[in-house]
């Protein structure tokens, strides 16, 4: 047998079982790594009195109720796609959470938050985001990497104003804001070209850019419970808005061009005190499905 084509198949032998030891040794710290942030988060939710994703019956929902809490198995925990943590005294939210890159809705709501991590933007199949009733202030700059997030509800929160990186989510179809501190809307709202759903009631809002009426996908636009005296002279661009709440304001008159939103099924305008109507607005609103029961 040929010497250097015998050396040369030991050499490749020893090369192989290198290559195969390395992979195998890389295995096994990616595979302790991985555990070693499950047991992280498992030990964070004891902790924390977490619930061991504990069903929920709510018949508002379409399943009849909803799961809440993290499975202490690691198999449901990283094929799960929601993770919905209420009504828990946790400040801030362990960074395992962001490990679990498969979820499409984060829900922390009633929790006390004060700050939302950087490492959110981990969580890149992420749709919907809600974060209603914390003590939430500011947003990080990295939700921009959020590409696919098209719902986000900040309700009840600490907010003075609408976070600056919300007006760059091109993707974002549904905004729920309301019960903050907000006083003014920026005029960079004409960003949000897809947005179908604005929630912005029980503010502190006064007035409201010409540039939100730009928005022609709008079809649910909810201003009520604020202090608005006037609405710009726009409102006519809202071509698609059906759902429409502006009760207990302080408006004294709406625009004339507001009857040329033939689309409109439901306008809410009870409670404000102030607010005179021309004959023709009369008319047209006649014609609509004007509701005099509250709206929260």
């Amino acid at each position: 047998m040929n010497n250097n084509l015998t050396t040369t198949n030991q050499n490749s032998k020893i090369a192989l079982a290198k290559s195969k030891g390395l992979l195998d040794i890389t295995n096994k710290i990616l595979s302790k790594n991985k555990d070693t942030w499950i047991e992280n988060l498992f030990q964070w939710a004891d902790q924390n009195d977490i619930p061991n994703h504990t069903w929920v019956k709510d018949e508002d929902f379409n399943e009849g109720g909803y799961h809440i809490g993290i499975p202490r198995d690691t198999t449901k925990l990283l094929s799960m796609e929601i993770l919905r943590l209420h009504d828990l005294k946790i400040d801030l939210l362990a960074d395992e959470i962001f490990n679990l890159i498969q979820l499409k809705e984060l829900s922390i709501k009633n929790c006390a938050l004060k700050n939302l991590s950087n490492k959110i933007s981990k969580l890149t199949n992420l749709e919907n985001l809600y974060l209603a009733k914390n003590n939430l202030y500011q947003l990080p700059s990295e939700l921009q990497h959020l590409s696919k997030l098209k719902k986000i509800h900040l309700h009840t929160n600490n907010f003075l104003d609408i976070p600056e990186i919300l007006y760059g989510m091109k993707s974002l179809s549904h905004m729920c804001i309301n019960g903050c501190n907000i006083r003014e809307i920026s005029p960079n709202i004409k960003k949000l070209v897809t947005l179908h759903e604005f929630y912005i009631h029980s503010n502190q809002l006064e007035k409201l850019p010409y540039e939100l009426f730009e928005l022609k996908n709008l079809k649910d636009l909810r201003l009520h419970d604020n202090n608005l005296i006037t609405l710009p002279n726009n409102i006519n661009n809202l071509t698609n808005l059906e759902f429409f709440t502006l009760h207990k304001t302080n408006l004294k008159s709406l625009p004339d061009n507001i009857i040329a939103l033939n689309k409109i099924k439901y306008l809410f305008i009870h409670e404000c005190l102030a607010l005179s109507i021309t004959n023709q607005q009369a008319e047209w609103i006649n014609n609509l499905k004007i509701k005099s029961e509250y709206i929260y």
